[in-house]
This record gives structure tokens, sequence and C-alpha cells, in this order.
């Protein structure tokens, strides 16, 4: 589960995520595909991929949905700032 500001986000059995709750900034409209986990900021989801992708929606005025293209093993959210440890060749970044 994520718990953004009036809105829920939550993995589901099947991988995919479902939202519900305050939708003003689209931040209840999850995206299909199948994720390994979810996390919400203020007004703002993210989810990452199987394959290591983050994928974002929501408010994006400070570009907290616009991830860079880079494979990820883990995401976190603060307000309206994003995270994401990155998986690199020689290692792991932070």
């Amino acid at each position: 589960m994520a718990v953004g500001r009036g809105f829920v986000c939550g993995l589901v059995d099947d991988g995919s995520v479902a939202c519900w709750g305050d939708n003003y900034a689209g931040q209840a409209d999850a995206p299909e595909g199948e994720f390994t986990e979810v996390v919400a900021g203020a007004s703002h989801a993210c989810a990452l991929e199987v394959g290591g992708s983050a994928v974002c929606w929501g408010s994006d005025g400070s570009w907290q949905a616009s991830p860079p293209d880079k494979k990820f093993v883990s995401l976190s959210t603060s307000g309206w700032t994003s995270y994401g440890r990155v998986l690199e060749f020689l290692g792991v970044e932070c």
C-alpha cells in the first residue's frame, strides 16, 4: 500500500496497481502493467515495472512524475519528490 495526500494505491495480486481517492492531478489513474512496487507522494505515484523501469503518474509540476530512463531496484517518494535506487553496470548507485 502507498498513501498520498487524499489517495491510496495498492499492488494487486496480479501485479497491477489500483488507486482510489482524490484524483485532481491524475494521481489515482494508475497505468496498466505488471509491477513489483508502488509508492505515493503528495499528488503523484510511481511504480516499479517487473523489468526495473519506473512509471509515474499524477502531478508533474516539479518533474517528480518524469523518471529518468534507468533501471531501478527500488523507489521512494516524499511529498513532491521521487527517488530511485539505480542499478548500474558496476553495482548499485543511490
